[in-house]
């Protein structure tokens, strides 16, 4: 494995109005048609005097802002411009799952239709399993019992079962891991699992779940199809459940976002060298924790979630509440760079089958402000952070 070339990836949020099943939802809520976020991100307030909002992204030359990423020529576009740049796969978020005993699969058009519609070349594509559905309340209310309702919302979450792997092992092996440009690593393909967007019950039965779920998935892959994915597992800010990927084995451990600290007694707004230069710190400490797991690095641009919540919001009145902070300001390539580099040292550094993955967070984000897309500064095609990742790959040969 360590003499493999290394491949170059990131994270791919779906951004479509056009799911049924997730409109459907919000129209049974008796909610407003759930917005494309790409609306959001351009219509953003700032929330204090230099918060820089809105950020206009763009997916072309010809600067285009609004995109649907179930229409295959968008995704024509978003693959070219990865392509371009050094980018190999995406790692797509899906969300799939049961609820009561019935499977739903949400924004899946994004990549049924958007992704697989056209020809890839070398292009390669794996997936990571949310257990939450894609929010249809949006923008968030700043109003705090308002906002706990709708953010925990129990129609939002898939059940934790075995019952659910199954049903997500059935999928995955029969649409996407047989597809001719599913990534593999060792002939195995990759499945990234996000693990912490869960109910908020009993931890200790949480955790069981957790833990049956990752121990189903892996046997009944195999038991079923003889197949064993490479099952990452993509930890959030908290770090919760370690210990039961470390009980199922899990082949990798790796981040969504972890740039920004979402602490209590951290900021609200926190700087971006200060938390590259942290996060840089906090990987061997992590790695450390999971023994003889590989940790893959994730190297994130930054972090402003605020174009998600109500607009015209003062920050004294959403200190601490997600989706208006933290705040991340400053971010700058020169840092983003940084974090390039110090991945190289650590990814590079003796450890036994860490895998070849350069991992971002994210391609797209655009409402959580950690997209790698170019942007659309004063008329023109600002792709700074694509060249940077171009050019460092090119080091790397």
């Amino acid at each position: 494995m360590k003499h493999e070339p290394p491949l170059f990836g990131a994270y791919f949020y779906p951004i479509s109005s056009k799911c049924p099943v997730r409109n459907s939802r919000a129209e049974t809520l008796a909610l407003p048609q759930v917005p494309n976020e790409c609306t959001l991100a351009l219509n953003a307030t700032p929330l204090f005097p230099g918060h820089e909002q809105p950020q206009k992204y763009c997916i072309d030359r010809e600067l285009t802002t609004t995109w649907d990423d179930a229409d295959p020529e968008t995704m024509r576009k978003h693959v070219q411009l990865a392509k371009e740049h050094g980018i190999d796969f995406f790692l797509f978020d899906t969300y799939l799952g049961l609820k009561d005993g019935k499977v739903y699969h949400e924004l899946k058009e994004c990549i049924d239709l958007g992704m697989l519609s056209q020809q890839l070349g070398d292009f390669k594509f794996a997936v990571m399993n949310v257990p939450a559905s894609p929010r249809v309340i949006l923008p968030m209310p700043k109003n705090l019992e308002k906002r706990l309702s709708d953010f925990y919302r129990e129609e939002r979450f898939y059940e934790i079962s075995e019952a659910c792997a199954e049903v997500i092992v059935d999928h995955n092996q029969s649409k996407y891991w047989g597809h001719a440009n599913y990534l593999h690593i060792d002939g195995r393909p990759v499945q990234a699992l996000f693990i912490g967007d869960f109910r908020f019950e009993d931890p200790e039965l949480e955790r069981k779940r957790v833990l049956d779920f990752l121990l189903r998935f892996k046997s009944y892959s195999f038991e079923k199809y003889g197949v064993r994915p490479y099952v990452i597992a993509v930890m959030v800010n908290s770090l919760d459940f370690i210990e039961e990927c470390m009980a199922a084995e899990v082949d990798a451990i790796t981040g969504y976002g972890l740039l920004a600290y979402f602490e209590k007694y951290e900021s609200s707004v926190q700087n971006y060298p200060d938390l590259v230069e942290r996060r840089i710190e906090d990987w061997p400490l992590i790695q450390s924790m999971i023994g003889d797991i590989p940790f893959i690095p994730p190297i994130v641009p930054g972090f402003d979630s605020s174009p998600r919540g109500e607009n015209h919001t003062k920050l004294e009145e959403v200190t601490g509440r997600y989706p208006f902070t933290p705040v991340v300001a400053n971010s700058n390539p020169e840092s983003f760079e940084n974090m390039m580099s110090a991945a190289r040292t650590f990814i590079e550094s003796p450890f036994p089958n860490r895998p070849p993955l350069y991992l971002f967070s994210t391609w797209n984000e655009i409402t959580e402000g950690m997209a790698l897309l170019p942007k659309a500064n004063r008329g023109t095609f600002d792709s700074t952070l694509l060249e940077r990742v171009k050019k460092f790959k090119e080091t790397l040969k």
